[in-house]
């Protein structure tokens, strides 16, 4: 096995070719499983561990969004079989977020270049830091985009307004949406009920179906049993989702 280093502007990387592609099919879409034996290193933080293709000289390095760490592998959702990778994204650090979850959330999805910072990253004390902006609002463009981005794949926006903030609850219902696209929704029975939340009147009859199947399968952001439905979504409430959207998707690939 060849190991190359590489220092970008965004994060020092380490690379290991090696992989392959097994056939895979989930809800009717079509697609492979790239899987590449891997160990991580005591320094490695496994969630910074992700899935490249080798295109050619055009294109030597294409990240996997949609890959992950499990049990000694880097398995990735890729298009057809090919030559792919492993690659080490080392963190860096956004200097305007409290809380580990959140911190967590964004440092995974702009290591797959899903979310990116609202400031050019800046590099102090040997690492890169920027601003996440948590609190700043979301679009339905926005959203559209990183779910894009995380899928690899024109993300469903179906009865969520055009312009303006984006709702939680919307939010809610184009992720919903895009992993049913994905084929990552079943048909779940059972847990806690929409009219249990304290604020259930709030929501749109329309994403009652979306908001209990996510409820059901704890991809639901609820907080004193108060999901705030039409408050609009901030950055920080997208990153939190969208991770939680990506560790179902590990959790649930074969």
């Amino acid at each position: 096995m060849r190991i190359w280093r590489r220092l970008t502007a965004a994060a020092a990387a380490l690379l290991a070719l090696g992989g392959s592609a097994a056939a895979f099919a989930a809800g009717g879409t079509g697609g492979c499983v790239a899987r590449v034996p891997y160990r991580p290193r005591p320094d490695q933080d496994a969630d910074a561990l992700l899935l490249y293709e080798h295109r050619g000289p055009a294109e030597p390095r294409h990240l996997i969004p949609r890959s992950f760490y499990r049990d000694g592998e880097v398995i990735g959702h890729v298009a057809a079989p090919g030559r792919f990778a492993v690659i080490y994204m080392g963190w860096g650090s956004f200097t305007d977020l409290a809380g580990e979850a959140v911190n967590r959330a964004a440092l995974y999805l702009s290591a797959r270049g899903v979310m990116q910072g609202v400031s050019n990253p800046v590099l102090r004390g040997g690492r890169m830091t920027a601003r996440f902006g948590p609190d700043e609002p979301v679009t339905k463009e926005d959203f559209a985009l990183w779910l894009s981005r995380l899928f690899d794949a024109p993300a469903p926006t179906p009865g969520v307004p055009q312009h303006g903030p984006l709702s939680r609850q919307n939010m809610l219902r184009m992720g919903f949406e895009a992993m049913r696209q994905a084929g990552l929704v079943a048909p779940t029975e059972g847990g806690m009920a929409l009219r249990e939340l304290q604020d259930f009147a709030l929501t749109d009859p329309a994403n009652a179906p979306a908001l209990l199947w996510l409820l059901q399968n704890g991809l639901l952001p609820v907080e004193a049993e108060r999901l705030r439905p039409n408050d609009p979504a901030t950055r920080a409430d997208a990153a939190l989702f969208l991770y939680a959207i990506a560790r179902f998707d590990a959790a649930h690939t074969p």
